[in-house]
């Protein structure tokens, strides 16, 4: 399926209409109050970018945030604030020139095909230098009609994938299909 405008505001896909409002600013407070010693952000799946305008809205200066995603119609349509700051990129064909200190992977790991699952975990992992905040799909919901989201499993296989360590985890209160991980770099 290619994640163009229908998929985003069609209903093709899990979203009836994406645009940005004030609860991404909130979801990027959320983040930053539970990560404070993070001074940069990487946004995976970034979609048009709007958590990345949320952190910039909340005064992580606009060069500490960056993000990419597959969709070709998404990061052509990135939020203006922070479309420079967007790149159009698989995960799996991504080459990090850098790490961020925390790295965000909303809404794509349930994307892909679990034999390239392993690929985006390492390259996820290789993007980071101190944390990341991952959602991950436990089951697929009755109501869950989105016919790319091809990988859910139990929680504990999620994280055996990771060689991060496991700061805490919980579900989602309003999609407890899905489960929130945070997670920090092994030391040594």
């Amino acid at each position: 399926m290619d994640y163009d405008e229908a998929y985003y505001n069609g209903g093709a896909g899990a979203y009836k209409t994406y645009e940005y409002s004030g609860r991404w600013k909130r979801r990027a407070a959320a983040i930053m109050s539970k990560f404070p010693d993070a001074k940069t952000f990487l946004d995976v799946g970034c979609a048009r970018g709007f958590l990345l305008r949320g952190y910039v809205e909340n005064g992580v200066p606009k060069d500490n945030v960056h993000g990419f995603d597959l969709s070709e119609w998404a990061t052509a349509n990135a939020d203006p604030l922070i479309k420079d700051r967007v790149a159009c990129c698989s995960v799996l064909d991504f080459v990090p020139d850098r790490q961020w200190h925390l790295v965000t992977v909303f809404d794509l790991l349930e994307h892909i095909p679990r034999v390239d699952l392993p690929k985006a975990v390492e390259v996820i992992e290789s993007c980071s230098s101190h944390s990341l905040n991952v959602m991950l799909m436990t089951e697929i919901a009755p109501w869950d009609t989105d016919k790319t989201h091809v990988s859910h499993m139990p929680l504990d296989e999620w994280l055996s994938m990771f060689s991060f360590r496991l700061l805490g985890s919980f579900p989602v209160p309003r999609a407890p299909h899905v489960t929130m991980a945070s997670l920090a770099r092994s030391e040594g």
